[in-house]
């Protein structure tokens, strides 16, 4: 199946189920499907096998897209896996700021559309904090104020942490977060700026970190 009609399938299902869009064509999220809890840690979508018990942990997607392209291809076959865990990170299919603005905005629309499918069938969702460059901020509005975010930092912000810099805040004014989820080594420049605007947040190892006993910083 061809992405885009995938995207079609996955759209006509949530708008059939009531869900509003905004004017950008992303699904609008309730209070209702997010989750606002902490979890015992976080568990990568592609090594679940080490997690005892998933009802505590939350499930994450920041990996290789070709292991998210699987998972959004079998979304209907493997619902019931996904709601075994507390909840779900949202998909983290690539946004990456340096291509074409209308791809960084499909590959977000198709994430938003998959975890507005996976919330409509029992999962709670907690977003995720992944944009692209600063044209694709609206998508942030399809959450409630205050939300919980989950944040992959793995291998982000090399070389352009200035950039970085600018764009986390205007992310923080966007969505003035209740809590901040980190998925990997947060770099201190980042933390400075969330700890100056009063935003909470908690650091969980990565699965890589984890499997060699290696803390995190």
């Amino acid at each position: 199946m061809h992405l885009i009609r995938l995207a079609e399938e996955l759209e006509d299902y949530v708008r059939d189920k009531g869900v509003e869009f905004t004017e950008d064509g992303y699904p609008i999220f309730t209070e209702e499907m997010l989750l606002k809890e902490m979890p015992e840690g976080l568990c990568p979508i592609g090594n679940t096998y080490y997690v005892k018990d998933k009802s505590k942990y939350l499930l994450v997607s920041f990996c290789n897209d070709e292991i998210i392209y699987k998972k959004l291809f079998s979304l209907k076959n493997n619902i019931d896996s996904y709601r075994e865990y507390m909840g779900f990170g949202g998909f983290d299919l690539s946004p990456r700021i340096n291509a074409d603005v209308n791809m960084q905005r499909f590959n977000l629309l198709l994430n938003k559309l998959a975890d507005a499918y996976l919330a409509l069938n029992g999962v709670k969702i907690m977003p995720n904090f992944r944009t692209g460059c600063n044209e694709t901020f609206g998508v942030l509005s399809v959450y409630p104020k205050n939300s919980w975010y989950c944040v992959g930092a793995l291998g982000c912000g090399k070389g352009r942490i200035k950039i970085n810099d600018f764009y986390l805040r205007q992310k923080l004014i966007i969505t003035n977060p209740d809590m901040l989820i980190y998925y990997g080594k947060v770099k201190p420049e980042y933390a400075s700026v969330i700890e100056e605007f009063g935003v909470h947040y908690k650091v969980f190892a990565d699965f890589q970190r984890v499997s060699r006993g290696k803390k995190v910083a």
